[in-house]
């Protein structure tokens, strides 16, 4: 596996016009159906049809709701950050336990 330095992030001007524009229940729906569709991607990866370009496609569209439904919900992103930190340093818990 590559090492990667961060997720990529998207354009925080271009989600504030499109939520704005959208609305927070299509917006909503929209992450949904996103979300949707990377979990039938990482399902036909498992199956052995891979295709890299179109999971890369629905990670991009999953990355942009997750942004849209932080900036539509107000959430914290400090918050978020601290509930990431907390349930990989459980992971990696878990796997020490193991080893």
């Amino acid at each position: 596996m590559k090492t990667r330095t961060q997720n990529p992030t998207p354009d925080l001007q271009k989600i504030q016009m499109s939520c704005d524009i959208c609305g927070v229940d299509s917006t909503s729906v929209v992450a949904m159906e996103e979300c949707g569709e990377l979990i039938q991607c990482v399902a036909k990866e498992l199956r052995g049809k891979s295709d890299k370009t179109h999971m890369e496609e629905e990670i991009g569209d999953v990355l942009i709701s997750v942004s849209n439904l932080i900036y539509i919900y107000d959430l914290d992103e400090e918050k978020i950050q601290r509930w990431i930190d907390f349930k990989q340093n459980r992971q990696m818990n878990r796997i020490r336990r193991l080893e």
